[in-house]
């Protein structure tokens, strides 16, 4: 959760925020989870937004294996939908069926680092509107949010429940 602000060589952290107090805040939210030793043992890694009932967006780093610069195998991602407390395990698991990077990502300056998980399966809930490219909204300096299972604060451990920040 670390980015950088190329205008002006400043590096930020998201950390801290508030704990989100209901799965139906942000039904679109999805937590990324991996397979990492082909165990069937999956834990969290990242997170992502449903964009259409089989799509999920999220950033190309957590779709890549750094180690062999090539995409992680679809069958050992999984997707938690309608859960806001990792701990809680009573979220709805759908497999990943195809893992898409953004062709140009480079994992060394993380320039393009957009991903999509195709999902074996539909899941129907509101999704993330993302704007058009001709939308006013949102315009220049408008504050966002941001969400995610980050740490609590700087240097803390992550957290089981999925936090905001504006």
């Amino acid at each position: 959760n670390e980015f950088t602000n190329t205008t002006n060589n400043l590096t930020h952290y998201i950390v801290g925020g508030r704990a989100v107090s209901s799965n139906f805040e942000y039904p679109y939210m999805a937590s990324i989870y991996f397979d990492s030793t082909g165990s069937g043992s999956y834990q969290h890694g990242c997170g992502g937004s449903l964009i259409a009932d089989r799509w999920i967006l999220t950033a190309a780093h957590c779709l890549v294996n750094r180690d062999f610069n090539r995409l992680i195998s679809a069958d050992r991602v999984q997707v938690l939908m309608g859960e806001t407390d990792l701990a809680s395990n009573n979220g709805i698991a759908i497999p990943a069926a195809r893992l898409i990077a953004h062709p140009d990502y480079d994992s060394i300056t993380n320039k393009n680092d957009i991903g999509l998980i195709e999902l074996v399966e539909p899941y129907f809930a509101p999704l993330a509107v993302l704007p058009s490219t001709d939308s006013s909204v949102p315009a220049l300096r408008d504050p966002g949010v941001v969400l995610g299972w980050g740490a609590i604060r700087e240097g803390g451990t992550l957290s089981a429940r999925l936090r905001e920040v504006s």
